[in-house]
C-alpha cells in the first residue's frame, strides 16, 4: 500500500519527554487527520 505524505503548517506548543503538542495553523478534515495519525509509524 502506497502512502502519500502532505505537509501541514503548524507549531510545536509543548514538549514533555518524547511527547509534544502540535498546533495546526489551518483547518484539517477529520479524515486527513486520521490518515496522518495512522502514518506516524512512517516518520
Amino acid at each position: 500500500m502506497a502512502h502519500s505524505r502532505q505537509g501541514v503548517a503548524g507549531e510545536i506548543c509543548w514538549v514533555q519527554g518524547e511527547s509534544c503538542g502540535f498546533r495546526l495553523l489551518q483547518p484539517v478534515s477529520s479524515l486527513a487527520l486520521a490518515s496522518m495519525l495512522d502514518a506516524l509509524d512512517l516518520i
